[in-house]
């Protein structure tokens, strides 16, 4: 009876958006009262939409949690059925000038869709949006819209047999037929050495119907073409299309003034385009969160007739000058972005979609993870070519939080079929729609042809293991040059001029030195190669773009996918959520090589995102103590897309490890950096602040109870948006005496506004460390929402936990100096059990 209800309201609202559509353009939504059912049974079962068919069957409890122990195994089948979806919708008696138009948004992606019984659409890129005239088909009453999805594996199948074998270097595809390259369909969901293979079907974004009667809005979009101080020079490219030779107003207004920009008067039949230029006087520029307000102006676009509003687009636009400095020098060859005419050190991390099952994500888990970016002082993300181009939702959050974006396109890590001519209209088109949808937001800096495939081809060996004669593989290479050096840069210069397209990442490999003088870099270096994490202080490119190192999630999100007698590194289900082939391995070897040994698993898990977020604070802080030559630092990943060991500093649920409330100091606009060798303590400072910065430097050397042992007070000048080592401290007047081991040093920058940026600094290894047993003292205030930590001896990387692990804390994973207080906010529940903690022995 609740279905027949929800129904009937539907309908209701439905009947009413179409008699309200009379004098404007209407959407009208079409995700409700979806069934599906596999090919070939009879038996339908309700829908959602947006959705995919993992997430109907797991909700009518037909398969299990793929996410779960080993269930991923027992899901596979459904990658090699077909699928239909089917609803029903009604109209009312329909006028002759009255158009329609079918919109999907995305689907996943081999569908047919039948309207009335009638075919009207083959889609075959998940990617791109599909749009119909349906008019000749609807009628008043009810109307039945079905859409078959065949499998994308029986679907490709056939084209591994074709002249060209592409499908071998899909080395992340973890199925023997290797079917992704040929398939316009997120490469992450055929596997990946971080997530599983997943490879569904659905409706995955909106479906709705257009209605209008005489005109409508095409596209708006705003170009930038003048930006000084004093003024901004602009202009509107405008397109609308009519069955009616009638004259139409056009008018842009500034919607927080209500102000009329511009506005002409048209004469229009059939399609037109039009250019409307103006003027902002004074106008306000966008800028990173971390150097300026992230202004944008709200526009709107108006198309009348009379006073009839016709159709509306709201646009909001950010007033900035981006470029991307690629100059040889006397090294190499730079890399760095300019910001409104400031060169800027990107400081962020590599984006994957935030679940296998794509349709789960939420309004809020984007506004989570991204607000997490911003709240650790990160102002690029990195959204890397094996996912999807994001949700709009993305890129707005983006605009507003002042991070900047890297945008791939989405080709990762494989040759595609470049001289498939049906192939590359696709991805034409593809290109085309993705670049329409995005160019507006200021937020996007780059367009990047792809992940890793020019490197790949010429560096991990391909050819050779795959035995490719050399025909066939220049033919290929002729394939990656049509997409990635012709195709690509074409189709972005003619939607999108002005902003800069790369054809690859990375520029340069990581096996010779030399190579990191070059353009962007991905250093595997410690993770695939030999490299300790002192790699990491060696290797510095222009510009890095991919480094990482893994570790387990909190201990709280195992107990979600696994039981007790899962909890080692050996057993079935932490192997098979580890997707690297080396995964578990090099984390237990890296742990038992910085730390002491785990007393258990959970000390293990623990001890891994120690390991983790030493390893990057290593990265980091020598990436940016070396600003100038490197000027980027992107670390591989900040999020996941299931809960497992991995790369990320967030995992699935949102739990930050160590890793990422590390970011908090190693990402601020002022960094001090330390180091120390037998002789001397190294200070330098980076700052990336527009303005100077004068204070003192306070040196403190304590000992492990809370004795301190010696001071040095130093006053600095620091040069704006700058680098530079300001002291060399004599280590032996700092001692006096005292073992390194017994002692640690805090430094902090200070002026008369108080403290501008601290760290710790140890003079041996955490594993060389002489630590007593600390007694800690914690005290809830639940009503201020706060915690107030005390000790009375040194303890290291500090962990606070509540048992849910739904508890979040301002801070965590913290060094705490004897009698120091650190009080913290939390949110969430802190349960019966209290607060607990772990620390290092």
């Amino acid at each position: 009876m609740n279905h027949l209800l929800r129904a009937a309201a539907a309908l209701f609202v439905l009947f009413l958006s179409i008699i309200n559509a009379h004098s404007a353009v209407e959407k009208i939504d079409l995700t409700q009262n979806w069934k599906f059912r596999r090919a070939g049974e009879v038996q339908w079962l309700d829908a959602r939409v947006p959705g995919v068919v993992h997430l109907d069957l797991l909700r009518h409890g037909l398969i299990p949690d793929p996410y779960y122990g080993t269930n991923e195994d027992s899901v596979q089948w459904i990658e090699r059925e077909d699928w239909m979806y089917e609803t029903t919708f009604s109209l009312p008696a329909l006028r002759d000038n009255q158009r329609f138009e079918l919109v999907f948004d995305g689907l996943d992606t081999y569908a047919s869709v039948f309207l009335n019984g009638e075919k009207i659409l083959a889609a075959d890129n998940m990617y791109r949006r599909w749009a119909v005239d349906v008019k000749p088909l609807l009628k008043a009453g009810i109307n039945t819209l079905m859409v078959y999805f065949r499998s994308p594996m029986t679907v490709n199948e056939p084209k591994l047999s074709g002249p060209l074998p592409y499908h071998v270097t899909a080395e992340n595809d973890a199925n023997k037929e290797k079917v992704s390259v040929y398939t316009r369909k997120a490469p992450f969901h055929f596997g990946w050495d971080w997530g599983p293979r997943m490879v569904s079907c659905g409706i995955w974004r909106p479906v709705y119907l257009n209605t209008w009667t005489e005109a409508r809005i095409e596209t708006a979009q705003i170009f930038q073409d003048v930006l000084n101080d004093e003024r901004a020079e602009l202009r509107a490219v405008l397109s609308f299309s009519t069955d009616t030779a009638l004259t139409y107003e056009w008018i842009i207004r500034d919607l927080s003034t209500q102000a009329i920009l511009t506005q002409q008067t048209v004469a229009g039949n059939g399609s037109s385009i039009l250019m409307l230029p103006f003027v902002i006087e004074q106008p306000r520029r966008w800028w990173t969160h971390n150097l300026g307000e992230p202004y944008l102006y709200r526009f709107s676009v108006e198309l009348r007739r009379g006073n009839t509003l016709l159709d509306e687009r709201e646009i909001r636009f950010g007033l900035r000058t981006i470029e991307v400095i690629q100059e040889k020098d006397d090294i190499g060859r730079a890399f760095y972005f300019k910001l409104n005419g400031v060169p800027v050190f990107m400081k962020g991390a590599n984006y994957i979609p935030g679940d296998a099952l794509l349709p789960r994500r939420s309004p809020e888990d984007f506004q989570q993870l991204l607000g997490a970016a911003k709240a650790v002082n990160m102002n690029m993300i990195r959204v890397w070519g094996g996912g999807v181009y994001e949700e709009d939702i993305f890129y707005d959050l983006c605009d507003e939080m002042g991070l900047l974006v890297w945008q791939d396109l989405m080709f990762a890590c494989s040759m595609y079929p470049g001289d498939d001519s049906l192939f590359v209209e696709n991805v034409r088109q593809e290109i085309t729609y993705n670049a329409r949808r995005l160019r507006h937001h200021p937020s996007i800096a780059i367009w990047c042809g792809n992940n890793e495939v020019d490197m790949a081809w010429h560096h991990w060996g391909w050819q050779v293991r795959h035995l490719i004669m050399p025909g066939k593989a220049n033919k290929m290479w002729e394939a990656y040059q049509t997409l990635f050096h012709q195709l690509f840069p074409a189709v972005l210069e003619t939607e999108d001029p002005g902003r800069t397209y790369v054809s690859t990442s990375p520029q340069s490999n990581w096996g010779k030195a030399d190579n990191f003088n070059y353009g962007t870099m991905h250093y595997w270096g410690v993770w695939h190669g030999p490299d300790s994490f002192d790699g990491y202080r060696t290797y510095v490119g222009r510009y890095m773009n991919e480094y990482g190192f893994q570790s387990f999630p909190e201990w709280a999100t195992i107990r979600a996918f696994s039981g007790p007698d899962d909890w080692s590194l050996d057993s079935d289900v932490m192997k098979r959520h580890q997707k690297s082939y080396i995964g578990n391995g090099q984390i237990a070897k890296f742990t038992r090589k910085y730390y002491k040994d785990a007393t258990d698993f959970q000390d293990f898990v623990y001890k891994s995102q120690i390991t983790q977020a030493e390893g990057m604070r290593v990265a980091i802080t020598n990436h940016r103590v070396r600003k100038g030559h490197c000027m980027g630092t992107m670390y591989w990943q900040l999020n996941d897309c299931w809960p497992g060991p991995s790369w990320s500093g967030i995992d699935y649920y949102g739990r930050w490890k160590a890793l990422h409330y590390s970011l908090k100091e190693l990402y601020a606009d002022l960094l001090i950096v330390a180091d120390s060798d037998q002789s001397r303590l190294n200070l330098s400072i980076v700052s990336d602040r527009l303005e100077p910065v004068q204070g003192n430097v306070l040196v403190e050397i304590f000992r492990t109870d809370g004795r301190r042992v010696s001071s040095f007070l130093s006053e600095v000048n620091i040069q704006a948006n700058s680098t530079g080592q300001y002291l060399a401290l004599p280590l032996k007047p700092l001692l006096k005496g005292v073992k390194p081991n017994q002692v640690v040093a805090r430094i902090r920058l200070m002026n008369e506004s108080g403290e501008l940026a601290h760290t710790l600094h140890y003079f041996v290894p955490a594993r060389q460390m002489q630590l007593d047993k600390p007694e800690i003292q914690i005290q809830v205030n639940e009503e201020a929402r706060s915690i107030t930590v005390r000790t009375e001896t040194l303890v290291r990387g500090l962990f606070l936990y509540s048992e849910s692990g739904d508890c979040r804390f301002s801070d965590n994973y913290f060094d705490l100096l004897p009698g120091e207080l650190k009080i913290l906010q939390y949110t969430g529940d802190i349960g019966a059990a209290g607060i607990q903690f772990r620390h290092l022995d």
